[in-house]
């Protein structure tokens, strides 16, 4: 139930966001330089941890050599198409001027 919430806000905040695109602000693609995308991408990194999971529920499977790896490589392919399409909406709805401040100084 909380996982359906959770993806159909996903899907809500994307669909909505569609509607006021503006592909024109992506033009520079590294205003700040690629310095920040590797530390987001360093971040992101522990967003993949909760994969073991997956690797723990294993015992219970009926063919875990086959079906892990599948559920492993469907989980992380899923959440990386749901990611891509919200930095691509929330990048194109407000430009980037600056440095942005963050939300928790």
């Amino acid at each position: 139930m909380l996982v359906g919430l959770k993806l159909s806000t996903i899907v809500f905040v994307v669909g909505a966001g569609l509607t006021r695109l503006d592909t024109s602000l992506w033009a520079p693609a590294f205003p700040e330089g690629v310095g920040p995308v590797m530390s987001a991408t360093a971040t992101l990194v522990f967003a993949c941890s909760g994969f073991d999971n997956v690797a723990n529920c294993s015992e219970e499977a009926v063919a875990p050599a086959r079906d892990v790896p599948r559920a492993m490589a469907a989980c992380i392919a899923t959440c990386l198409a749901l990611y891509v399409a919200v930095m691509a909406v929330l990048s194109g709805l407000e430009p980037c001027v600056g440095k942005p401040r963050s939300i928790f100084l």
